[in-house]
């Protein structure tokens, strides 16, 4: 039976959990109309695959009251289109675990939260939806296919993208914004800050965490310029909480030789790190020895 209304375990008066299961379906379809929060979790699968889709004829009217959506088990779904004129008071998005088989459509100019784990094929649905995202709040992934971001939003305080291995251009016009958190984050070659830099006695310091994060020349010069940014401290809590860190800075290592990159991570806010040759175009400098090298150690 669900919590009394007065039962402190109850979040929401109109807050819907589902259950992956052979049920799911139904349940997406038959969401009562007064449902503000919404959570799909781990189940089990079944053969039929699920969609949500919030303008098909005869749902489209259930999902105009919700505000959070979580779809932390999309493991089945074959298909996630959400629109602003479908979900117009949606605000806080989590999407996790993603197969490639699932097709995503994210139209969502008032979104305010984001945050994603685990996908498996491309994450262009979630870099469309940036474009148009200017009033974005928060943003955090970890897992996903990037290889160029950008973001554009006056509003934007917190950016996570941890372990976002093949993320090489990273865009922000966000004078406000106050965390960047790039933890082991293994090819980023290029930060570039756009619109300004923002009044640090209005949005305050912008705290950098860039743990076992290898950082191009271009990455670090950039940070290094920015007149708000300060090493950040490590938190209570991270978003994405690392289980692992050996087993993290061994990925690091393993995926930088695999492209014939350096395997020194060098400080980004230590601008005698950088060396003679890391002023170069190239964005590490990192010479062609390193490439032969990996492959006498491969021919051992």
């Amino acid at each position: 039976a669900p919590p009394p209304p007065r039962d402190r375990r109850r979040v929401s008066r109109h807050a819907v959990t589902l259950t992956r299961g052979p049920r799911l379906q139904e349940g997406i379809d038959a969401l009562p109309e007064t449902t503000e929060v919404l959570s799909v979790v781990w189940g089990f699968e079944v053969a039929d695959p699920y969609r949500f889709h919030p303008g098909d004829a005869g749902v489209c009217n259930r999902y105009l009251r919700l505000r959070v959506l979580c779809l932390s088990a999309m493991g089945g779904f074959r298909t996630v289109c959400l629109e602003q004129t479908w979900v117009p008071a949606l605000r806080d998005l989590t999407l996790c675990n993603r197969e490639a088989e699932c097709w995503v459509r994210l139209d969502l100019p008032e979104i305010r939260r984001f945050a994603a784990r685990g996908w498996r094929g491309d994450a262009d649905a979630v870099s469309k939806m940036l474009a148009d995202a200017h009033e974005l709040e928060a943003f955090a992934a970890r897992g996903l296919p990037f290889s160029e971001l950008a973001f554009a939003s006056d509003n934007l305080r917190s950016v996570t993208l941890a372990r976002c291995d093949g993320l090489a251009r990273l865009e922000l016009d966000a004078p406000n914004l106050a965390e960047l958190n790039l933890d082991h984050t293994f090819h980023l070659d290029a930060i570039i800050f756009r619109g300004g830099c923002g009044d640090a006695t209005k949005a305050g310091p912008l705290r950098v965490s860039a743990e076992n994060a290898f950082l191009g020349g271009d990455a670090r010069r950039a940070l290094r310029a920015h007149p708000r940014a300060t090493r950040a401290t490590k938190p209570e809590e991270d978003v994405f909480p690392v289980a692992n860190a050996a087993s993290e800075a061994h990925a690091a290592r393993v995926s930088r030789s695999l492209r014939g990159r350096s395997r020194v991570a060098k400080p980004w806010d230590d601008a005698a790190s950088d060396g003679g040759d890391d002023v170069s175009d190239d964005p590490d400098g990192e010479p062609e020895s390193v490439v032969d090298g990996l492959f006498r150690l491969l021919s051992r």
